[in-house]
């Protein structure tokens, strides 16, 4: 489960993206609770252009506002070194798995549309 809220982004936090990466790798459930971070803006944004853009339109808000896990922090710098070291080389990998999380919940949030697996 990942549980998005308005204090912390979820993305930013190193443990929160290995750990929804290493579900998404194992082909896990994985669900996403919660609005992720921007929702406002992406909500006022797609809900006025056509119902039939607005997969695309949620896809390319995602993709603008996306993260890079090279930029994530933890509160403990062993933890932080130890999660780096094990996605070492593989952090594209790892943003383009954990970064569809948002998406599919704006997509359950504003379309009614449920996803649930990883990629």
């Amino acid at each position: 489960v990942v549980v998005f809220n308005d204090r912390t982004n979820v993305f930013t936090r190193a443990w929160c993206v290995f750990e929804a990466y290493l579900a998404l790798r194992w082909a896990k459930i994985v669900r996403c609770i919660g609005l992720p971070p921007k929702w406002q803006d992406a909500v006022r944004h797609i809900v006025q252009t056509p119902k039939e853009q607005w997969k695309a339109n949620i896809a390319d808000f995602c993709q603008a506002h996306a993260l890079k896990v090279a930029d994530a922090q933890a509160s403990n710098e062993n933890d932080l070194e130890a999660i780096m070291k094990q996605i070492e080389g593989k952090h594209d990998e790892v943003d383009r798995r954990t970064n569809c999380l948002a998406e599919w919940a704006l997509k359950d949030l504003i379309v009614g549309e449920f996803q649930s697996m990883g990629i």
